[in-house]
């Protein structure tokens, strides 16, 4: 089934359907998909199991760990990739940090 994004693409005077550009695709164009998808993906998943295993759930470090994923790969983005944080991008990165916080304390209220 389709992803609701490229159906969207798909429609009329958006150009070719992205299943009919991915069927010309050669193994030089499907390579960059299958390595982040593969590598990067499950390195990812390593690295946070990984940090999980090693920290307490008890003081809640594993929903900290958890609940500021989108900030890790934020900082990632920004050191690595050379891209920018604008005020849309700040503002998200206050509500995780502030949500984490909130659902931290509501689970266990005696942590600061």
């Amino acid at each position: 089934m389709p992803s609701p994004s490229s159906v969207l693409a798909a429609a009329p005077g958006t150009g070719q359907a992205p299943w009919t550009v991915a069927a010309g695709f050669g193994v030089r164009e499907w390579g960059g998909p299958l390595f982040l998808s593969v590598f990067c993906t499950l390195f990812a998943f390593f690295v946070q199991m990984w940090s999980v295993r090693r920290t307490s759930p008890s003081r809640g470090r594993v929903g900290l760990l958890l609940g500021t994923e989108p900030l890790w790969a934020a900082a990632v983005g920004i050191a690595i990739g050379g891209e920018r944080l604008g005020v849309l991008g700040a503002v998200g990165a206050v509500l995780v940090l502030v949500g984490t916080g909130w659902g931290r304390r509501a689970v266990n209220p005696t942590t600061p």
